[in-house]
């Protein structure tokens, strides 16, 4: 009897795992037939499959959160995205144990459109057409997912592995930081309620990129999130936070670095010394006024100038109160834990030792930098020469000219040279044939070219044609040489000096600046005699020629004038063997300038839709010249200056009927550079007046006095109609009106005087309702009723991010840290960025 019981038992089992064999199959065979539909673009048929499957049909559990996440796939696709929430909660429903099934619902929720519209009452998710009311569920979504991250964390615990429960914490921690970073991160001193979902908000979502601060305590010191005992024991999310980076961290201890790694990244984002700058620089480096640029400000160990005094214990920071300078305990030094993620030497120590050079570099601590840069080189080797380049960009010689305006002739011209770690410097300045640069450009366009090229045409950027596009034969003879001897600053730090140069005579120059052991640095500079300006003109264009220091008008000055225009030829008459799209017309003339210094010249000799350089004569002995610009003939109108404008008021803005209404007009040209007279002084003028009907019940003319003003009384009736009335000046128009009304309700205003100085966070303040009406006494015994409302507020500290160009030979220079691009240190200098 015993063996019969074990021989059913067996039979039992092994019906029972053929069965469930059975189920694996076709589920698997739904699967794949599924997928295969996705790929093809059925994602109709797809959805159906995979939402069977993860609404119960998929036999094994593991397979089930991907089941859900395609089916989501398809609804997207399908623009159908307005089912995903029925069809998400019927399949946490189906699932409700299924650990992995609730945490893909939660990322789903995180990750999903979180737009839309109400509809009947009724939230559709989505874009709706037809509109509606927007809405966002932003808020709502994050509550979702947390609740349903809550619901599996018991049953990961109890059935997940190691990895499995690192991966959980791993993401749970993530959905509660996701929308309370960088930028928001004083929402999480706040605990979110999961025990029920929030309504629908109105109105768009989404995160303001700059950081408002850290948040603070009532005394101002930056508030830290401790590690509480369990989940259910944290007074905040920034807590809850903590305690999943911690659980993550006892499931999987090998990976701990990797929750370390995020950890330290948000307080290197609460309280780096980038946070006073919004992704933008801080340090401007200009002269102080010894030849000397930015070094004074150093010398401010409490602003943001003092980030390289700072010791690894403390930081400058930008909090929610404003910068301050403070110590970090070790539990929220981001700096010591990068430090211990790179002494494990795991697989994660690189990136913590990249995280700490940029941090140095940020910090203006450049030493240090280059200490550690040195390591990772030595360490985990350089591929393509990065690593080399940053090196050198700190500890190698480095100059650059800080662009250059045109300068006056007559005086040794002054640049400003910014390096950093060089001790000497040597110059060359060559002469540049701006006279034959201009010629060629002219037989160029005179030969009609099938196709205009800009690169042999632009006459502004010489600096690119002779540096960049190696056009060495506008290079002229040296003009002068010198060497310099430079005194670097410590510790890596640019210095920014005036150097002045030999070069006096009038003339464009490109200058170079070769440093010992370092780059080569160049600059066009143009040391001007003579200036040429434009202005249109009535029906003309105006060129004033002057000199460039007396501003003189420069009389009996040849111009030469070149233009250009590309025209479409018809296709008709296209050459074969040219194949030409466009034909190029030029046209040339000289004018000499008057007494004034003035060329005026008309449209019969200057052509419009042409493009026009003009130039001072070979045999004029001056050099300047101006375009290639374009030219419109418009004429001058005095019209607007000589209107009529009439004023027009009343004793009062409002009557009753039976009352009566005594107006004055004053009608004058709007001339500001007329004597105290008026045109209209003695003269006749109409006044209409009509009621809100439209019709006409006042009309007589009146004699204005010397002032053009002209003023009488109207009785309105009893029966007056009641609304606005209007009056009039016949031929000269204006506008007047006012009201006629048999009761005027009260109109009053609301003043809230706030505090004069500024306050900060926490700090009570005292707001001062006053109530007064606008024709009348002060409002007393009144109700106030009031509402206090937090509003987002932006605001930079230091300027926003620009991009910083510098004009060199022929090339703007970008200053930022791009040293690993190619053939840059034959060019010139590309600094990073000072802190």
């Amino acid at each position: 009897m015993k063996n019969f019981v074990i021989s059913t038992v067996l039979f039992l089992s092994v019906l029972l795992s053929g069965v469930l064999n059975a189920a694996d199959d076709a589920s698997k065979e739904a699967r794949d037939k599924a997928n295969n539909l996705f790929k093809q673009g059925n994602y109709k048929e797809a959805y159906d499959l995979f939402s069977k499957l993860s609404l119960g049909e998929e036999t094994v559990p593991v397979q089930v959160p991907e089941d859900l996440a395609r089916a989501v796939d398809c609804l997207r696709n399908l623009n159908r995205i307005n089912e995903f929430d029925e069809f998400i909660e019927n399949s946490i429903a189906k699932n409700a144990n299924n650990w992995m099934l609730l945490k893909k619902a939660a990322e789903l929720y995180m990750n999903t459109d979180h737009y839309g519209f109400m509809i009947s009452g009724k939230f559709e998710r989505g874009q709706h057409r037809g509109g509606g009311r927007y809405m966002n569920a932003m808020e709502r979504d994050r509550i979702r997912s947390l609740q349903l991250f809550v619901q599996a964390m018991p049953l990961v615990n109890k059935d997940g592995n190691g990895n499995d429960k690192f991966q959980f914490y791993e993401n749970f921690a993530r959905s509660i930081l996701q929308g309370r970073g960088y930028t928001d991160s004083w929402q999480m001193q706040f605990l979110s309620d999961l025990s029920k979902l929030p309504d629908y908000d109105e109105g768009y979502y989404g995160y303001n990129g700059q950081t408002k601060g850290a948040p603070v305590d009532e005394n101002g010191n930056p508030v830290f999130y401790k590690v509480p005992a369990s989940f259910a024991d944290a007074k905040c999310d920034g807590e809850r936070w903590r305690w999943l980076l911690e659980e993550a961290m006892k499931a999987e201890p090998q990976s701990k670095n990797s929750i370390l790694l995020q950890y330290a990244a948000f307080l290197a984002g609460q309280f780096g010394v980038e946070t006073m700058a919004y992704y933008g620089r801080f340090y401007n480096n200009r002269d102080d006024g010894d030849g000397n640029v930015g070094e004074d400000a150093d010398k401010d160990e409490s602003g943001p100038y003092a980030v390289h005094t700072l010791s690894e214990d403390e930081t400058i920071a930008k909090l929610a109160t404003g910068i301050k300078r403070f110590k970090l305990p070790d539990e929220y030094n981001y700096i010591k834990i990068y430090m211990k993620i790179f002494a494990d030497s795991d697989g994660y120590s690189s990136s913590a030792l990249d995280r700490l050079i940029e941090i140095f570099r940020n910090r203006r601590q450049y030493p240090k930098a280059a200490d550690l840069i040195q390591e990772s080189i030595k360490k985990y080797g350089d591929h393509d020469d990065i690593k080399k380049n940053q090196l050198d960009q700190i500890i190698g010689n480095w100059g650059q000219f800080v662009g250059s305006k045109p300068l006056a002739a007559g005086k040794a011209a002054e640049l400003e040279f910014i390096f950093r770690n060089a001790k000497a410097v040597s110059f060359e300045a060559f002469r540049l044939k701006v006279p034959e640069l201009l010629k060629d450009v002219r037989e160029y366009l005179k030969s009609n070219p099938k196709a205009l090229d800009w690169k042999n045409i632009d006459i502004n950027d010489i600096g690119q044609r002779v540096v960049w596009n190696n056009q060495t034969k506008y290079i002229g003879e040296k003009a002068a040489a010198w060497d310099l001897k430079l005194q670097p600053r410590e510790n890596n730090f640019n210095r920014t000096i005036v150097v002045k140069t030999p070069l006096k005579d009038a003339g464009a120059y490109l200058v170079t600046a070769k440093l010992a052991d370092g780059n080569t640095a160049r600059i066009i500079v143009w040391l001007n005699d003579t200036v040429i300006l434009k202005k249109q003109g009535n029906n003309d264009s105006i060129y004033y020629v002057s000199d460039a220091v007396t501003g003189a008008p420069l009389s009996k000055i040849k111009l030469d004038f070149f233009g250009y225009q590309q025209m479409v030829i018809d296709r008709k008459g296209v050459v074969k063997a040219d194949d030409r799209q466009y034909n190029t017309d030029t046209k040339s003339f000289t004018v000499e300038t008057n007494a004034d210094g003035l060329a005026i010249i008309g449209p019969d000799t200057m052509t419009q839709n042409y493009q026009w350089v003009v130039g001072t004569s070979a045999d004029s002995g001056r050099n300047a010249y101006l375009g290639f610009t374009g030219i419109w003939y418009g004429n001058y109108y005095d019209y607007e200056y000589n209107l009529t404008k009439t004023y027009i008021i009343t004793d009062r803005p409002v009557y009753r009927p039976d009352q009566e209404v005594d107006f004055k007009i004053w009608v004058r040209k709007a001339k500001y550079d007329q004597e105290d007279v008026s045109d209209f002084a003695n003269k006749a003028l109409t006044v209409v007046i009509r009621n809100p009907k439209n019709e006409e019940i006042y009309k007589k003319t009146l004699t204005a006095d010397q002032f053009g003003g002209i003023e009488d009384k109207l009785k309105l009736p009893k029966s007056a109609t009641l609304g606005m009335y209007s009056i009039t000046v016949e031929t000269h128009g204006g506008y007047g009106s006012f009201r006629v009304e048999e009761y005027k309700k009260p109109e009053y205003e609301v003043i809230v005087e706030a505090p004069k100085e500024p306050v900060k966070l926490g700090d009570k303040i005292t707001a001062t309702i006053k109530a007064k009406y606008y024709f009348g006494a002060p409002v007393t015994n009144a109700k106030v009723k009031y509402k206090v409302q937090r509003y987002n507020h932006s605001v930079n500290w230091y300027p926003p991010m620009y991009w910083d160009w510098f004009y060199g030979p022929g090339y703007w220079w970008f200053a930022g840290d791009y040293s690993w691009y190619p053939g840059w240190k034959s060019w010139g200098c590309r600094c990073p960025y000072p802190w």
